[in-house]
């Protein structure tokens, strides 16, 4: 080998181990950057004979890649599940003081107590007394309910408005890589952000990247709906207020609907589909639960008339101070609207002698002060069978204690099971996420061992360089002489 070809390929490496020690400086530096993908640098043998750095690839490992962004979207939307179920506890929760369901114990309790004393009015006041905060504390129920239906949509809102902005970034880099792709351009960086993005995507639906021959990508949600091909695809929630019991505005993707009970092609995945089960069923059915404990408090309680001419009527229990009762079937916002008679809030002794909603309800007629078969009545109320709903998913004829049992020991179970399903498929999202970085992540034992080798390569090529120099200026000096 001549020294000229001896210092070209001398050269050569000196310029290889320059550009590698780089590569593996940005892996290094990039080790704990989210997203980030190790580097390498690709060498060929040219036609002279020397290898050449011809471009920079990147890990990849798009099976690992799928599984994680599927991982993300599962995780985030059983957190944001969870979240609404920790929210209704303080409705539904068994050590929740203001629960009405545990109320009806007290209640109960209470007209007992009036039972074996019914001459006393202080113990007749506090049934009215207890009735009152029971009532107070369904329309407060209500109210949380209502507001965590509110937030729900509110944060639906933000994740269309998020959702939409990293549609748009993802535009940006993806024309990037699309321009930079079979050029001698280094689009490394741009598919590290792409990554990135695509992440982000996921945690709000799932998502499902098709990879196209010029380096774009095109995006699809989980149920079959564009979200980006060439333009991203617009994400909008319809606008409107919130109605009890209702569904609450439809979320579309390129006009599409993708949240309705109607929709063919609903969001399955990620923290959207998560809040619209929250906001149009979890919270809805938890209103009605509450409307059926309400309509059969005031079925339970109204009055007879003794004499069977007149219909039944509300009691103690009314519906906004109506008389007229709610009926066998569910009555939407009724937790909302029950209310105590004014009647029997002047007059609490009512409670023992009847003719709540009138004197011809009266039972009591011979005003005994020891009369007790109407309070009597009532404690059988709380053990007797009624009917029940059987779209507010609990057994069709229940008694009040045993359907406010089941109502709690039911959503206990569904937020068990929601907060089960939240820890579980975060422990799945961080293996998904550990195997993918495991895979295409910078391990830096390897990169620092890489940098000694290359740093030798160079230091080598370099004396190898400085010797042929000498040589060469040795073989002048010889020649000029």
């Amino acid at each position: 080998m001549s020294l000229s070809a001896a210092l070209v390929g001398a050269n050569v490496a000196l310029s290889n181990a320059s550009r590698q020690i780089a590569v593996v400086s940005g892996n290094i530096d990039g080790a704990n950057v989210p997203g980030y993908a190790r580097k390498t640098l690709l060498l060929e043998t040219g036609p002279d004979g020397y290898a050449e750095a011809v471009a920079i690839g990147r890990a990849t490992e798009q099976a690992l890649q799928t599984a994680s962004m599927d991982a993300t979207s599962k995780a985030s939307g059983a957190a944001a599940l969870s979240g609404v179920y920790d929210q209704l506890e303080q409705v539904f929760g068994a050590t929740s003081s203001s629960n009405p369901m545990a109320m009806l114990s007290t209640l109960q309790n209470s007209l007992q107590q009036l039972s074996s004393q019914p001459s006393n009015v202080a113990a007749a006041s506090s049934v009215v007394q207890q009735a009152q905060t029971m009532v107070d504390a369904l329309h407060s129920a209500m109210t949380q309910i209502t507001g965590i239906r509110q937030q729900a949509n509110d944060q639906l809102g933000d994740a269309v408005k998020t959702l939409n902005s990293l549609l748009g970034q993802f535009q940006t880099v993806n024309t990037a890589i699309t321009a930079g792709t079979g050029t001698s351009t280094d689009i490394t960086s741009q598919l590290d952000q792409r990554d990135t993005i695509l992440s982000q995507i996921s945690q709000y639906v799932g998502v499902s990247a098709v990879q196209r021959p010029d380096g774009s990508m095109a995006l699809y949600t989980d149920s079959g709906v564009v979200m980006f091909d060439g333009i991203p695809r617009e994400v909008k929630l319809a606008p409107g207020a919130l109605t009890t019991g209702a569904a609450g505005p439809t979320l579309t993707i390129d006009g599409t609907d993708v949240t309705s009970s109607t929709s063919p092609m609903k969001l399955q995945t990620g923290t959207i589909a998560a809040l619209i089960q929250a906001r149009d069923q979890t919270a809805v059915n938890a209103q009605s639960q509450l409307d059926e404990l309400a309509r059969n408090l005031i079925n339970g309680f109204a009055e007879k008339d003794p004499a069977g001419v007149q219909p039944d009527q509300a009691g103690m229990f009314t519906n906004a101070g109506s008389v007229t009762l709610p009926g066998n079937a569910l009555v939407t916002g009724l937790a909302g609207s029950i209310s105590i008679a004014d009647s029997v809030k002047n007059n609490p002794m009512l409670v023992r002698d009847g003719g709540i909603s009138g004197a011809a309800y009266t039972m009591n007629t011979m005003n005994a002060v020891e009369y007790s078969d109407r309070i009597n009545q009532l404690i059988d109320v709380f053990n007797a069978p009624q009917s029940f709903d059987p779209s507010v998913s609990l057994v069709g004829t229940a008694s009040l204690t045993s359907y406010a049992s089941s109502t709690m020991n039911i959503f206990e179970a569904a937020r068990q099971k929601a907060t089960q399903s939240a820890s579980e498929t975060k422990v799945t999202q961080d293996r998904a996420t550990q195997t993918l970085s495991n895979a295409t992540g910078v391990n830096m034992d390897d990169e620092t061992s890489k940098m000694l080798e290359i740093q030798r390569s160079y230091q080598l090529a370099a004396k190898m360089v400085s010797t042929i120099d000498g040589m060469f200026q040795s073989l002048l000096t010889s020649v000029g002489r």
